[in-house]
């Protein structure tokens, strides 16, 4: 089944227009203790097979649980973008606070994130609920979700300019990974006017 569904996703890549990618994300997480862990991310963005990936993101961060409602984190992000052939760097730095729920079995989460990026001297605030719940298909564990991300430009004259809405599942993978795979629609703001974008993920994660 998860042959087909990455099969799924490189015959889309294929078929791929302008608006659409395919994102690939690998994830190790490293527990240091029971409240605090270490995130190391990459990320590639791929908007067709002729032009290859057009985005490369690099993430470090360190999560701290505070309690069974509350999780922090901070992050630093190395963004490589692709432009008319050319490539350029940004530097980021993220700071999250995340307010969790469990209600008859859904987890519900509302992540708040502040982030700066010191090459364009700008601030950017991000705001996502997410709502998922574990289910068992086939004798296997699968955890369905949804989720919803504004991203706010903290500038005059700026505001709402990006919207992310998802669906996807993750599930148990070999050697006691996971494996995410889900649908994302992209709403951003260009110039005055919106433009759209579909995208279709995998996230391989490891826990250590």
């Amino acid at each position: 089944m998860v042959l087909c569904l990455l099969s799924f996703c490189w015959f889309s890549l294929i078929q791929a227009s302008d608006d659409s990618e395919y994102w690939m994300v690998y994830t190790f997480n490293i527990k240091i203790n029971e409240k605090i862990k270490l995130n190391l991310v990459d990320e590639f963005h791929i908007k067709n097979i002729v032009s290859n990936f057009h985005t490369y993101v690099q993430y470090v961060g360190m999560g701290y649980e505070i309690n069974d409602y509350l999780d922090t984190a901070v992050w630093y992000k190395l963004v490589s973008s692709k432009k008319n052939q050319h490539w350029s760097e940004s530097h980021r730095f993220d700071i999250d606070g995340t307010l969790k729920l469990n209600i008859n079995g859904f987890k519900l989460s509302n992540r708040s994130r502040l982030e700066r990026n010191t090459t364009a001297s700008s601030w950017v605030y991000r705001d996502r609920i997410k709502i998922e719940k574990k289910v068992k298909l086939f004798n296997k564990n699968f955890v369905p979700y949804v989720f919803n991300e504004f991203f706010w430009d903290i500038k005059p004259n700026s505001g709402y300019h990006e919207n992310r809405a998802s669906i996807g599942f993750s599930t148990g993978f070999i050697w006691g990974s996971k494996l995410a795979i889900y649908y994302l629609s992209r709403a951003k703001k260009s110039k005055g006017s919106w433009n759209s974008a579909d995208i279709i993920g995998t996230t391989l994660g490891f826990y250590f």
